[in-house]
């Protein structure tokens, strides 16, 4: 697998605001399909990593719950 890549100076930023876009919409979408559904429910799966993505380490999972279930983050998901 190729962890580097080269890329051409005048094509480097648009490439970099498409993945910082991906990225987010990724995030996005693992907050409204995994955490925010069950942090209403309160289940006690809240911090299993979905098997789908096994990939994500245990310990970034579990920052990624807690900043995204904190209260400051309910504030700005309900007056969005």
């Amino acid at each position: 697998m190729q962890l580097t890549f080269e890329l051409e100076a005048a094509r480097r930023p648009k490439i970099l605001v498409n993945v910082g876009v991906k990225w987010k919409n990724f995030k996005n979408m693992l907050c409204t399909k995994f955490v925010l559904p069950l942090v209403a429910a309160g289940s006690d799966q809240l911090y299993v990593v979905p098997q789908k993505y096994d990939w994500i380490k245990q310990e970034e999972w579990n920052g990624f719950v807690q900043s995204h279930s904190s209260p400051e983050f309910m504030v700005i998901i309900i007056s969005t």
